[in-house]
């Protein structure tokens, strides 16, 4: 996309014959136009630009000391001569394609207690490149979906998952974390499956296939992938609540349970076989000291899709993933579970192959995640390559879409992974107790310096556990629910304390 950006002797800038930057003063003319809306924003807001110009926007926004800045910039020479010609801009988050915005855009809004969002446009972009403008603004409400799914998830279910973190401390100080692995199956091919209605034209592609592959799966897939003979070499358990019938019938010597810290604690009493533990809480993962967070779009296909990149696996396939009511189900055969849930309001979105398919908005969410981390392993230049194979669903920016059988054919036939992986696991560390009760105590100072922080209208030290805790709720609007949920934290670092000892 060329915005036609020029000069002209005087100094002044144009896209086109629309003037961007007046050539005597460009940074009070760019304080002008933005001075309505940083009049009244906030260090918790967001701005997004559509449009950089040569940074002159920009300067005045963080000159302003105000809001959060990212830029959606998609020309090149624009942005070529925004480092040429431009105001030095530290701090400046630059945006080249929709992929890289939406990865930004979520930084902010999903993973930081961001207040409200506004999109600004220079005029010039507004009259010479409206698609610009319209992007942005497109990836800023798909984000924002996001983040409303996200906090209505940490709403309702962050005491619960303290809750659990309790039930499972003592799961937590003996098994391995599956994280410690990290880059130990570098190049071996991953499966990541999960139990979406299109996994039924995939199973025998699968089972034909069935030594050439790594096999992460959902534990959602299991009844679904245990109908063609294929058992995983691990099962991904992440839900809140009880989901252990999903067991039923799997070879529990077969596979290996990886569950998280947080899931229910079924999943750790009703698994027989072997199991590990993952964590999704950074605070959580810090404390337990034996592996690392690892990063989860909330549902247990995308902890096994991150737990595949973790290891190192490439490439990483995923099936079964449809994110959308393909032919009007919700689920693969045989997936226990699920055949009476509620099905909320639909939306029609991109789908494989062409054409729309019915969605969720908390499938959306999902899909955004997937996007998000496919531009993450672009963007790090970390050289995985990240398949959909998925028969029929929803598009998923990012991933190279392709049919499974021809994903599958030129992989070469290898021996089982299972032995080494299990090997590994076995021989992993285990958290030591007395850095665990360090750990904790360090905790739960955190959280009693946040209780004062809070009644003082400060927020609490980031990345720790009471700032977790406090994503759940606005404190600012809610003081109440936030100094509750404060108390709770400091209630179950204890009772992990008494666990440790017991």
């Amino acid at each position: 996309m060329n915005h036609q950006l020029r000069s002209d002797p005087d100094g002044a800038w144009y896209l086109g014959e629309h003037l961007l930057h007046p050539g005597g003063d460009p940074l009070a003319a760019a304080r002008r136009d933005l001075h309505r809306l940083l009049a009244t924003a906030g260090p918790q807001d967001l701005l997004v630009l559509a449009g950089g110009g040569l940074g002159w926007h920009a300067r005045a926004v963080l000159d302003a000391g105000g809001p959060a800045l990212v830029t959606y910039e998609p020309d090149p020479a624009t942005r070529r001569a925004m480092a040429q010609h431009g105001p030095a801009c530290d701090q400046h988050e630059v945006a080249a394609d929709p992929d890289a915005l939406a990865e930004l855009l979520a930084r902010h809004l999903v993973y930081r207690q961001v207040r409200r969002v506004a999109v600004f446009a220079p005029p010039a972009y507004r009259a010479l490149a409206p698609q610009v403008v319209e992007t942005a603004r497109q990836v800023v409400a798909e984000t924002t979906r996001r983040r409303m799914v996200d906090q209505a998830t940490r709403r309702t279910k962050n005491i619960l998952w303290l809750q659990h973190l309790v039930d499972n401390f003592k799961h937590i100080l003996k098994l391995p974390d599956a994280t410690g692995l990290a880059g130990s199956l570098a190049g071996v091919p991953a499966l990541v499956v999960g139990a979406g209605p299109s996994l039924d034209q995939s199973l025998a592609t699968i089972a034909a296939n069935r030594d050439k592959l790594l096999i992460i799966a959902a534990a959602s897939a299991l009844a679904p992938l245990r109908s063609v003979g294929v058992y995983p070499e691990v099962a991904v358990a992440l839900e809140a609540r009880d989901e252990s019938r999903q067991f039923a019938g799997a070879d529990q010597q077969a596979t290996v349970l990886a569950a998280a810290s947080a899931s229910n604690p079924r999943h750790f009493t009703a698994w027989r076989g072997m199991r590990a533990v993952y964590h999704l809480q950074p605070w959580m993962a810090e404390l337990a000291g034996t592996g690392l967070v690892l990063p989860s779009g909330g549902h247990a296909g995308s902890a096994a899709f991150s737990l595949a990149i973790v290891w190192g696996c490439d490439p990483v396939v995923l099936v079964g993933q449809d994110l959308a009511y393909t032919g009007g189900r919700f689920h693969a055969g045989g997936r226990p579970g699920g055949e009476n849930y509620d099905r909320p309001d639909t939306v029609d979105i991109p789908a494989i192959g062409g054409g729309v398919v019915p969605s969720s908005e908390e499938w959306i969410s999902y899909i955004g995640w997937y996007q998000e981390a496919a531009g993450y392993l672009k963007r790090k230049g970390m050289g995985k390559r990240v398949v959909n194979a998925t028969a029929a669903g929803a598009f998923i920016p990012g991933f190279a879409h392709w049919d499974l059988g021809g994903t599958l054919a030129d992989l070469p036939r290898r021996p089982p992974w299972d032995p080494g992986l299990r090997a590994a696991l076995q021989d992993s560390p285990r958290p030591d107790p007395a850095a665990v009760a360090q750990r904790l105590e360090a905790a739960r100072a955190e959280a009693q310096e946040a209780l004062a922080r809070l009644a003082a209208g400060e927020p609490a030290p980031p990345g720790s556990a009471a700032a977790w805790v406090l994503e759940a709720v606005e404190p600012a609007t809610e003081p109440g629910a936030a100094m509750d949920n404060l108390k709770y934290l400091l209630k179950s670092l204890d009772a992990m304390k008494e666990a440790l000892h017991a």
